[in-house]
């Protein structure tokens, strides 16, 4: 995934709509289209921009593709887990609920 489709994938998961967030970048519409199309690189002011309006970004995930793309309060890249579990008797799957119990503690720390 080169920068521009990481730019992409951040629009559509905080704005509406891809307009929505060339507005708050203030960039004209069809501007994330051109540069998709022309295989450009944005440049350091509009990446300036991107962490000035969406502090929550995580610089290296959007520059190389390294790490969470949102950091958490502290400024870290958060956690993502998703676990699904069908489990029909606790006392039979006591350490499955001791390993998902401590996964969970430690997702809140």
């Amino acid at each position: 995934m080169e920068i521009v489709d990481r730019i992409v994938h951040l629009a559509k998961a905080k704005c509406r709509s891809i307009r929505a967030f060339e507005i708050s970048i203030n960039k004209k519409g069809g501007y994330l289209n051109t540069m998709l199309k022309r295989g450009s690189v944005p440049g350091a002011d509009v990446i300036r921009l991107i962490k000035e309006v969406y502090p929550d970004v995580n610089v290296n995930w959007l520059l190389a593709g390294e790490g969470d793309m949102l950091l958490n309060e502290v400024g870290e890249p958060t956690a993502t887990y998703n676990i699904s579990v069908t489990v029909s008797d606790k006392d039979d799957n006591s350490e499955l609920f001791q390993a998902l119990e401590a996964l969970l503690k430690r997702s809140k720390q």
